[in-house]
């Protein structure tokens, strides 16, 4: 894929210059700075002084912070309960005493949980976690050993929504962080096909890392030893490790592996319901979404689209998934000149999952790039622009 544009001081200041309608010459006279500076400061190669950003607000007539950046951040309820959520990891074999609910209760909050992730519903989940983790580690000491491997795997599922909260605001290391303390429920657990699904989740912090090789290497372990798909479950675990481990070889650069596992999840996908899986989504619809993010990995652009064209999303894909499909295509719609469906497709991202959109870098790479080439921004894209928090 093309290179990414990061929201830097100076992209603000082009944005919120073109949205004042002011010219870099005018906003510099009434700053009292010179030309030559003002332009360096939008070229990003020099560091203004809360002096400059102080006087260049003024003129714009916005508040510093949006210059500053992470305004978004600062005002984002998940963002303000992350210390907490590291509390909670900082004492997971510790926890405070406190109640602990009948194991049914347990479960169907686990349940919740894993529907509020999927449904990209964050704040409401980083409440629930944080008074649900630590009383599952309290059964995980309380219960009768009968009970044990049931508390380990709602345990094991509790962390992977709490995985999903960090990871998608941006804390890559919290996330790491998680995915090493759910190791220990995902072995506890003793279900053979947890730990095959919870090497679908893993892959993310490989991703993060740029660790391509080692992500690939750990889906094809797990696809290798785990159980043969002899249930619609199993099945949809195995389709659902090959569907990641294609999106991981399209980015790699591998286009033969991404089709060949593409092929087996599409094959495993023909005999699954679309579905919740042991947290994750599988099924026709999935396998779809994932080819569209194949093609963007591969900066297949056009097939992107075309594969858009071809298909009508289902009611049967969770909000976390469809929203990201319609990112995808926002991608594609702008590297092939198509800027009003770019803004098009974010829209309907934001219409499905609000939460999720605001925080994903490509949307406001997307929105950036879109707002680099106007020489004044208004209207929709103006109003998502500043939603999103790039202004």
């Amino acid at each position: 894929m093309p290179e990414s544009i990061h929201s830097d001081f100076g992209d603000r200041l082009r944005i919120h210059r073109n949205a004042a309608r002011l010219t870099r010459k005018t906003l510099a006279q009434r700053a009292g700075i010179s030309f030559s500076y003002l332009d360096k400061l939008e070229l990003g190669e020099r560091k203004p002084t809360a002096a400059t950003v102080d006087l260049l607000a003024r003129e714009l007539g916005i508040d510093p912070d949006k210059l500053d950046g992470d305004t978004a951040r600062r005002k984002n309820k998940v963002h303000d309960q992350i210390p907490a959520l590291r509390t909670v990891l900082d004492f997971y074999d510790d926890p405070d005493d406190g109640p602990v609910r009948p194991l049914a209760i347990l479960r169907s909050e686990v349940i919740e949980c894993t529907a509020l992730r999927i449904d990209s519903r964050y704040g409401h989940l980083i409440d629930k976690l944080l008074g649900l983790i630590p009383e599952l580690s309290r059964a995980r000491q309380q219960v009768p050993e009968r009970q044990r491997e049931q508390v380990e795997f709602l345990l094991a599922h509790a962390y992977r929504s709490a995985d999903g909260v960090a990871y998608k605001h941006g804390y890559i290391d919290l996330s790491g962080r998680i995915l090493e303390v759910m190791r220990r429920p995902v072995e506890a657990a003793n279900d053979p096909l947890l730990q095959a699904s919870a090497a679908y989740v893993r892959t993310e912090i490989y991703f993060a890392n740029k660790n391509l090789s080692i992500a690939q290497s750990r889906l094809e372990t797990a696809i290798g030893t785990m159980p043969k798909a002899t249930s619609e479950l199993a099945t949809a675990i195995r389709g659902s490790l090959h569907m990641r481990a294609a999106v991981v070889a399209a980015r790699a650069g591998e286009p033969s592996d991404a089709d060949l596992h593409m092929d087996y999840a599409r094959r495993y996908a023909e005999n699954t319901t679309e579905g919740i899986y042991y947290g994750t989504a599988f099924g026709p619809s999935s396998v779809h979404t994932h080819h569209v993010a194949t093609a963007i990995e591969l900066d297949e652009f056009d097939k992107a689209v075309q594969l858009a064209r071809s298909w009508t999303a289902s009611e049967d894909i969770p909000a976390e998934r469809l929203s990201h499909y319609h990112i995808d295509l926002a991608v594609a719609y702008l590297w092939t000149g198509n800027q009003v469906a770019a803004v098009q497709a974010i829209q309907e991202a934001k219409a499905v999952a609000p939460e999720h959109v605001k925080e994903h870098p490509r949307v406001k790479e997307v929105l950036t790039r879109l707002a680099r080439g106007r020489r004044s921004l208004d209207g929709e894209l103006l109003t998502l622009a500043r939603w999103a928090g790039i202004v």
